[in-house]
């Protein structure tokens, strides 16, 4: 196991803070274990550390009121814990608090406790915790006021900043070099508002044809731009490229921005020696429950919910919808708060009518059940496929990282762990302590050990061949490719549209 702190006050380099994290799946009981947690520091103060403070790192309970809706921890859980990260903002108010937000105001926080106060982070969104304990270099990913409006355009304003300059990628030698004058120009300025977008100045896509050239275009200018980001990005990394249509906008462009942190991270890496400095020493806890028996939990609860005031609370929330944007329902359910499973799943039932008696609540109700098993799913499926990754490569990387996966209700195993992690005395084997299906879970951390560092990171070029599209030269025009997921492209050949666009092509052979 890494044993780094040391290595980095030998070394002369600041020595990582403690920090504890606990995660799992909505319903498993993270909130009860960081406060007993907290609660023990409290009584028995172990090694310099005598308080904590749990930062919630969960996407809802940002939002002020609505505690049924984002099953919220009640001040009496708390037992006189300080919480931070809950009823911060109200909906539809306070600009967006996304994952680089969130970081930003996290890392204030720590900052700002004494030093024998230990953070812990608690909250089943996964991403935020992820993108804390393991940020890519200079997280930055802020949105101005009024972005959520909706549309391409708040992909084209998103604000983000480079970790580093473009000639110290090209010094490094980590540039493609092929890339134009004008792509070099579009990457150094498509972040701004300033950005170098041409109507034709990016390469044309690989598979465009004589065919397909003398087809005339019909496309507005932000579209013209997500191309051009996408040709950008098709340039510098075709392997990323080929994942995504050129008008999902917000995955391309996130793609060229990972580019240009991946060249950073390398960067600091080589000027380190290849050890970096990591930010925190970190524990962290898994709360686990099998799905069998969780998901029997998660519908008691939801059947709670609604005994608690549930139809009241999505009541409340439709009234703040009209106050944001002027008109029941003109909220988007997939932004903020109204994205809250527990909300939409009773759209069909207008204001008025919406009480537990009425004929379309029980299917809601079973569609909220539904919900949120599948997210509970979705929440183990981030934590196998993208937090073990993460703490793979920071261990690479110099990092003292710690994970144990824990039974539903067993804080005083996680205190033993928490105790020898204040110590810093030696940590038991991650694979036979706590949860009995502790080595299935935490199996790629073992099948990675030795792994060359290109390989750290498993699952990305898994990801690449699966979503991987190519364009059909048949059917796109110079400025408007046709993109098609390699699994449907037998499908697309047989298509009507595209015999149709062959019987047209005098280059073509059917």
């Amino acid at each position: 196991m890494p044993t780094n702190a040391s290595e980095a006050g030998a070394a002369g380099l600041p020595i990582p803070r403690n920090i504890v994290a606990v995660i799992g799946t909505t319903g498993v009981g993270k909130s009860q274990l960081a406060v007993d947690l907290a609660r023990y520091l409290r009584s028995n103060p172990t090694s310099g550390n005598k308080n904590a403070t749990v930062l919630s790192s969960d996407s809802m309970q940002l939002y002020q009121g609505l505690p049924l809706i984002t099953n919220k921890i009640t001040e009496a859980e708390m037992g006189g814990v300080e919480h931070w990260g809950i009823d911060v903002v109200r909906p539809g108010e306070g600009g967006s608090w996304e994952v680089g937000k969130w970081c930003q105001e996290a890392l204030s926080k720590v900052n700002s406790l004494p030093e024998d106060t230990l953070p812990i982070v608690c909250g089943g969104t996964h991403y935020y915790t992820q993108h804390f304990l393991f940020p890519p270099s200079a997280l930055s990913i802020d949105r101005p006021e009024g972005s959520n409006a909706g549309g391409r355009s708040k992909v084209l304003n998103s604000k983000w900043l480079p970790p580093c300059a473009l000639e110290d990628i090209e010094k490094e030698g980590l540039m493609p070099c092929d890339l134009r004058a004008v792509d070099r120009q579009l990457l150094n300025s498509f972040y701004n508002s300033d950005s170098a977008f041409a109507t034709n100045g990016c390469p044309q896509t690989s598979s465009s044809s004589d065919a397909s050239a003398a087809k005339p275009s019909a496309m507005d200018s932000e579209a013209q731009q997500l191309l051009d980001i996408h040709r950008l990005l098709q340039r510098i990394d075709p392997q990323e490229a080929s994942r995504w249509h050129w008008k999902d906008g917000r995955k391309v462009r996130r793609g060229v921005e990972r580019w240009w942190e991946n060249r950073a991270d390398q960067i600091t890496h080589k000027r380190n020696d290849g050890v970096d400095p990591a930010s925190y020493r970190t524990l962290i806890l898994w709360v686990y429950d099998a799905p069998d028996i969780l998901n029997s939990r998660l519908d008691r609860r939801v059947d709670l919910m609604v005994q608690k005031g549930l139809v009241e609370e999505v009541i409340s929330l439709r009234n703040d919808s009209s106050r944001i944007h002027g008109a029941e329902g003109s909220a988007s359910m997939e932004e903020g708060i109204f994205q809250s499973i527990g909300y939409k799943e009773f759209g069909a039932i207008p204001t008025s009518d919406l009480t537990s008696e009425h004929p379309l609540f029980a299917s809601g109700l079973e569609r909220m059940k539904l919900s949120t098993r599948q997210y509970a799913k979705k929440q183990i499926k981030w934590i196998k496929k993208q937090l073990l990754p993460a703490i793979i490569k920071a261990r690479s990387m110099g990092g003292e990282v710690y994970i144990y996966v824990l039974p539903a209700g067993r804080s005083e195993r996680g205190i033993e762990l928490l105790q020898s992690f204040l110590k810093r005395i030696s940590m038991p084997q991650e694979s036979d302590t706590g949860h009995p299906d502790a080595k299935v879970l935490l199996a790629s951390l073992f099948e990675s050990a030795g792994a060359s560092p290109d390989k750290m990171v498993p699952g990305i070029a898994e990801r690449q061949v699966i979503n991987a599209r190519r364009d059909c030269p048949i059917c796109s025009q110079p400025d408007a490719p046709v993109s098609i997921g390699v699994s449907e492209w037998n499908a697309h050949v047989g298509s009507r549209s595209h015999r149709r666009q062959v019987r047209f092509c005098p280059y073509c052979i059917e």
